[in-house]
């Protein structure tokens, strides 16, 4: 992530290497679960991971960074990232619980309101485990029809934001 420079591990980062791993179809599995072990460290304890550690106090960055030294575990990274190692096969306890955060805080909160949160969301919902398990999935409370509508939803509220 180049808008920090920091030297310790942050979970933006784990985000940003996880989605570059996907977009170059690469398969690291020792990577991705030793990513899953740092975040299960940092987490909270249901699964959430905030975008920036408290490490990152004293060190440069952008300004839309710098407002704070404290950010709060969120759906960015959190659904980010779960979506990221799920679609590159991970099967991890963390992601366990980050994915059943995610898809209670998505319903219980609707969708983000932020951008980012709003991207995360999405690539979230397009690898979660409800997606291979097709239309006719009895995990997640056999809710699949309501996440795909969900997930039509946040599309289309990224089109108009085109």
């Amino acid at each position: 992530e180049p808008d920090k420079r920091c030297p310790a591990s942050q979970p933006l980062d784990v985000q940003v290497a996880l989605e570059t791993l996907l977009a170059v179809g690469a398969a690291a599995p020792k990577v991705v679960a030793g990513a899953c072990d740092f975040l299960a460290g940092v987490a909270a304890p249901d699964g959430p991971v905030p975008v920036l550690l408290p490490s990152i106090a004293g060190y440069p960055r952008a300004e839309h960074w710098a407002a704070t030294d404290h950010y709060p575990p969120d759906i960015n990274p959190t659904a980010a990232i779960v979506g990221c190692a799920r679609a590159l096969g991970a099967d991890h306890p963390w992601l366990d619980r980050a994915e059943t955060w995610c898809f209670a805080t998505l319903e219980d909160d609707g969708p983000p309101a932020e951008a980012h949160a709003l991207l995360c969301a999405a690539r979230f919902l397009e690898h979660a485990g409800w997606v291979e398990a097709g239309a006719n999935a009895t995990s997640r409370d056999d809710r699949a029809g309501y996440w795909e509508g969900y997930l039509e939803d946040l599309v289309s509220v990224l089109d108009e934001a085109d």
